[in-house]
């Protein structure tokens, strides 16, 4: 059995308990850091800032195991994450399609063709006017001048 005790209201006074003043924490006072390197697609994506740039960069594992490492031209992480993303989905593509990942320097070309008309004379195959092409290459690749990408 229970008892009920009945307490006349006259005799209830409220109290009001004293509201503590804010006090600012220490995780309040913190503030917000951007990360420096973020893991996107099972980390086979990673974008991070390289030291004095204002821009995001980003590297990807490529099939074959190595890393692709490329600005994502980007200053702001949203469009940073975005742009990083494309270029792995673009890289991918390339990949199943059997395309080159990157396009050849204008340098990478020309030592190639030297060495293919330097094995055709060497056999006996290759034409005269190979030994001027020779030249020629050779001074221009030699001053550095081809060094740009053939896309560009």
């Amino acid at each position: 059995m229970t008892k009920v005790i009945k307490v006349p209201e006259s005799h209830l006074e409220v109290i009001s308990s004293p509201q503590p003043e804010f006090q600012p924490t220490a995780l309040s006072k913190l503030k917000y850091a951007e990360p420096t390197e973020l893991y996107l697609r099972d980390g086979e994506v990673v974008i991070h800032r390289r030291s004095g740039s204002p821009l995001w960069h980003c590297r990807f594992r490529l099939q074959d195991g190595s890393w692709h490492r490329q600005t994502a031209r980007q200053a702001s992480i949203e469009h940073a994450v975005r742009m990083a993303c494309d270029l792995y989905d673009e890289t991918r593509f390339r990949q199943r399609l059997g395309l080159a990942q990157k396009s050849p320097t204008f340098a990478e070309i020309a030592h190639a063709t030297l060495y293919s008309m330097r094995q055709d004379l060497d056999v006996g195959i290759g034409k005269s006017v190979y030994g001027s092409y020779i030249t020629c290459i050779e001074k221009y690749v030699n001053g550095g001048e081809l060094d740009t990408s053939v896309a560009e």
